[in-house]
């Protein structure tokens, strides 16, 4: 048995029954909907900028987030769970594209100019 099916093969069934409760699942998809949206917010900025390395590293780290995060989904075991998640998850992307607009690109930007 290879590594990764010894891996698979421990995971639960479904990510509904690794979660022990709805709120577990609900700041879950909410943390990493917030990090999934700074995450694509600074890959279109590292876009504008040409910093191609940046833009491999955000890409890579940020289909993966959006994998977990489409798998809690799928894997909801009924409607108010998908519609709770779908919830938090709008909310996170909202959060995020507020935190990196207003608060991370402001800040990286003067510290560009300051190293200028």
């Amino acid at each position: 048995m290879s590594e990764l099916e010894h891996f698979i093969s421990k995971l639960p069934e479904t990510p509904s029954h690794a979660a022990k409760s709805l709120n577990k699942l609900i700041i879950l998809s909410f943390s990493l909907t917030v990090l999934g949206d700074l995450i694509s917010s600074f890959d279109n900025y590292a876009l504008t900028h040409d910093w191609f390395w940046v833009q491999m590293c955000t890409g890579m780290i940020n289909q993966a987030t959006w994998l977990i995060l489409s798998f809690l989904f799928i894997y909801s075991e009924s409607k108010r769970e998908r519609i709770v998640i779908g919830i938090s998850q709008a909310l996170g992307a909202s959060v995020g594209s507020s935190i990196m607009l207003g608060y991370i690109k402001p800040w990286f930007v003067t510290m560009l100019n300051t190293y200028k």
